[in-house]
Parts: structure tokens; sequence; C-alpha cells
């Protein structure tokens, strides 16, 4: 195959991989299977949380790249669920951060597990050899996009 095709071959499939992935279907199925009521946007306030920590509304909005707007809603859901509480930021008293209940790290690994069950039983025909080369690959992907 010629590099154009490769490279539009890439293309497509990262179009495809990011509809999938913004579609909520999988969201939701896994949220179903996790019995927790947290919906796709929410979850990925919460793995936020549980990846970086504590956060203020606006840092947690700029690393997740999304309208603070928008993330203002997940947290509220969060909060009402009883996953995430806000605190005084202990370094500027006029400001919140968000921060995750025990409630909400309970949830957070039920659902991680859920992922990686998820994964691991529609990669179950990959050899170890091609999942670490499908994540070096992926990986590698990412940092070029990011260095655009």
């Amino acid at each position: 195959m010629t590099r154009r095709k490769d490279l539009r071959r890439i293309e497509q499939a990262m179009v495809e991989l990011n509809r999938l992935s913004r579609s909520g279907q999988a969201d939701a199925v896994r949220a179903e299977r996790a019995k927790v009521p947290v919906p796709g946007a929410a979850q990925r306030v919460l793995y936020q949380l549980v990846e970086h920590g504590d956060a203020r509304l606006m840092e947690l909005a700029r690393r997740m790249e999304t309208d603070p707007g928008i993330v203002s809603r997940q947290v509220g859901l969060l909060e009402r669920e009883g996953l995430v509480e806000r605190r005084r930021d202990p370094q500027d008293g006029r400001a919140r951060v968000l921060r995750l209940t025990a409630r909400g790290r309970a949830v957070s690994r039920r659902l991680r597990s859920t992922q990686d069950e998820t994964f691991s039983s529609l990669l179950r025909s990959w050899s170890g050899a091609e999942l670490e080369s499908a994540a070096e690959v992926m990986e590698r992907l990412v940092r070029a996009l990011r260095s655009g």
C-alpha cells in the first residue's frame, strides 16, 4: 500500500474511534454494567479527579478541553449523587476545589474495573505482543498529534 493510502486509513480509523468514544453508548453500557448512575460526560469528570486530584472547576475544564459550563453541569450531577464535593481552596479561601467523596472513589473504581473487563473481553484474541505494539503505536500517535 502507498504511504498516502496508509495515512488515509489512519485518519479514517481516528475518525471512527472519535465517533465511537463520543457516542455515549459505550459510557451508558459501562454505567449500566457497573450499576452506577453516572452518564458519560460525568464519568470523564470523575476520571480527571481520580487521575489528577482535587481541582478548581476552571482547571478541570481546561484539562478536559471542555467548556466550563458543560463541566459545571456534570459536576452538579456528581454533587447531587454524592460523588463530588466542593471544599474551600486551602491556597485561596475565596475559591472552591472539587474533591471526590469516598462514594465517588468507589464508583470510579467500579467504572474503571468495568472498563478494564470490557477491553479485556474485546481484545481477548490479541496476543500480549499485539497489545503492547498497539499501545506503543497509539501513544506515539497521540504524541505526534499533540506536538502538531
